[in-house]
């Protein structure tokens, strides 16, 4: 998983209820993934530039596509 993909599922992460299926798949996902704070920066702003992040939140744009990774992470864990 990239930065920039963990940046965006842990913002997502933020938005979904603590007890929502989803939110437990996205913190297995990024668990072994801890980003320094520079790492984190600079994903921040590669997000922002892609247009998934504005000013630290999410955009529209940004939970299609964490819903989107997310299904992928959901195929890889029901698959194997």
């Amino acid at each position: 998983m990239t930065p920039l993909q963990c940046v965006v599922l842990s913002a997502y992460a933020l938005l979904s209820p603590t007890t929502h299926p989803s939110r437990q798949v996205i913190e297995q996902a990024t668990r072994h993934r801890a980003l320094t704070p520079t790492a984190k920066r600079v994903a921040v702003t590669l997000a922002e530039h892609a247009g998934l992040m504005e000013r630290g939140r999410l955009t529209e744009f940004g939970r299609m596509a964490a819903k989107a990774h997310l299904k992928r992470l959901n195929g890889q864990g029901s698959g194997a």
